[in-house]
């Protein structure tokens, strides 16, 4: 397995690869192509895109997002996507701490993200070491 930061002749893969585990349980969403690509674009100017591929096949994403909140310069987990086959072969982990290595270079002291409970990523997420906020809470709402 090979780690390395993506580019943009790989945001079709990247895009397919999301669309696909976003369409199963406990998502089950119908990602436009196009939408994600618009992401990894918006992502990739101010943030970071790492892939794992084998044999030149992408099986695996994480894309970070940098920003400056009041404690200073943070990382936030967009999205962490590893194909069904290749899951719980170390490949999520190894992503993982690739963005932590670039974060304590970057002197970031504070990585987020956010899962849902019922998704097999929250206990893994929980498992290496992140932990739930017992003070904060996401909240949306829908325009209309």
């Amino acid at each position: 397995m090979n780690i390395r930061k993506a580019n943009k002749q790989d945001w079709n893969n990247i895009a397919e690869l999301i669309a696909k585990a976003f369409s199963k349980p406990p998502y089950k969403e119908k990602l436009k192509i196009d939408n994600v690509i618009k992401k990894l674009d918006y992502c990739g100017k101010i943030g970071e895109i790492f892939i794992s591929e084998i044999e030149g096949k992408i099986i695996g994403v994480i894309i970070i997002k940098l920003e400056y909140l009041n404690s200073g310069l943070c990382c936030f987990i967009e999205e962490l996507v590893i194909d069904e086959k290749y899951q719980r072969k170390g490949i999520g982990q190894a992503l993982l701490e690739t963005i932590e290595i670039l974060a304590k270079e970057k002197k970031i002291k504070f990585i987020y993200l956010t899962a849902l409970k019922k998704a097999k990523a929250f206990e893994f997420y929980k498992k290496i070491g992140y932990k739930e906020d017992k003070e904060t809470r996401v909240m949306s709402k829908i325009l209309r």
